[in-house]
């Protein structure tokens, strides 16, 4: 039971999160209606570097008001006490899985939320930490590759070929790890 709610946390703030994202996609696209163009332009080169610069200015914008909403959404609220559960020894190791997955998924919102988060995740990657927790970690540390891959690839090989080496790993699964083919 005590598990439940870091993992309810974490699917709600996934779900507000992809409501602040369309909310945000919905203003941006409101605030950069394009000006009507004249009949006598065509496809040319300029037309389609222009289209690409509005397009990239309403990425932007939208990662800008994404942002601005995340900091007021109550679910982001919930980071300190879920980062606290995830790496507390003393919690009970289901409440500390639930917190890690939470934390996963709050930090796949926005790349500066995955930033923030990669610290506290990445520690727990280490062979020191459950096999459970451990393993969830790395799942959370290995979905945050297209947000933040500076980040994230200089990690990839502790948190995820380094614990298939490992004792108790299907043989097949060792052999992949050790060949490079996990890469």
């Amino acid at each position: 039971a005590a598990a439940a709610l870091p993992r309810s946390v974490g699917e709600a703030s996934l779900l507000s999160g992809q409501a602040l994202r369309r909310e945000a996609r919905a203003v941006a696209q409101q605030q950069a209606a394009p000006a009507p163009t004249p009949a006598h332009e065509g496809l040319d080169e300029y037309d389609y570097m222009e289209r690409e610069s509005a397009s990239a200015r309403l990425e932007e914008e939208e990662a800008r008001l994404m942002l601005e909403a995340l900091n007021e959404d109550p679910f982001c609220r919930f980071v300190p006490c879920l980062a606290a559960c995830a790496t507390d020894h003393a919690t009970p190791c289901p409440v500390r899985c639930s917190a890690v997955t939470s934390l996963g998924r709050i930090a796949q919102l926005h790349p500066r939320v995955a930033e923030g988060l990669l610290p506290t995740l990445a520690p727990l990657c280490a062979r020191s930490e459950p096999a459970e927790v451990r393993s969830r970690a790395s799942l959370a540390v290995a979905s945050l590759v297209a947000s933040v891959p500076r980040l994230v690839e200089p990690l990839l090989e502790e948190a995820l070929r380094a614990p298939l080496r490992e004792e108790g790993t299907p043989a097949l699964l060792r052999r992949g790890a050790g060949a490079g083919l996990l890469r």
